[in-house]
């Protein structure tokens, strides 16, 4: 997807004496998923100025990537299809976040059903990313806590009538279970 920028940012490291020549692949690597995060963040900023849920996408942005990590689930095969996917994912959420009222007792019951699938069901690896034993049980264990702290954190604020940090978790959790979901459904259709 940036493939050429990424080449020239390596050959500029290289030639500017930041980066090895014997290294180069590795840096194109690095700037090229560099420029892919980058137009994400930007992707999801506007979204967020546009449907006027900036702090909200921002929020559930940062909730979902820390969990997202650690719990797996369905991959594009793309980096395009990764973007297309991600792009239309937060442009929903950024809907639902404005027009959808989160909060009260089905909010707890929903966290809390997330909170249980994560803990049970994670970490799903992918043809992407295969874990090993020992991967599994560290990602577990920090899907876990992040996810039991990203509960907690919603419970407060809920409490508190924070209701954009509360809904921004809530969107975030439920994202993350469905592309767990998503991709034991597909596993089992590919067997």
């Amino acid at each position: 997807m940036f493939a050429r920028a990424a080449n020239q940012i390596a050959e500029n490291m290289v030639k500017h004496g930041g980066a090895d020549v014997d290294d180069k692949d590795i840096h194109i690597f690095g700037a090229q998923q560099g420029l892919v995060m980058l137009l994400n963040i930007i992707t999801f900023a506007v979204i967020g100025l546009i449907v006027g849920v900036f702090w909200q996408v921002v929020i559930f942005a940062c909730a979902y990537i820390s969990l997202r990590i650690y719990t797996g689930g369905y991959h594009a095969p793309t980096p395009l299809k990764c973007y297309i996917s991600a792009t239309v994912m937060v442009l929903a959420v950024a809907m639902l976040m404005r027009f959808v009222d989160v909060s009260g007792y089905i909010t707890i019951i929903v966290l809390f059903i997330c909170g249980l699938l994560i803990s049970r069901v994670s970490p799903v690896d992918n043809e992407n990313k295969s874990l090993d034993e020992n991967e599994k049980g560290v990602y577990k264990r920090k899907a876990v806590i992040i996810g039991f702290a990203q509960i907690s954190i919603a419970f407060i604020c809920l409490h508190f009538g924070l209701t954009i940090v509360t809904a921004s978790i809530f969107w975030a959790m439920v994202s993350v279970v469905i592309l767990m979901i998503l991709e034991i459904i597909m596993k089992t259709r590919r067997v």
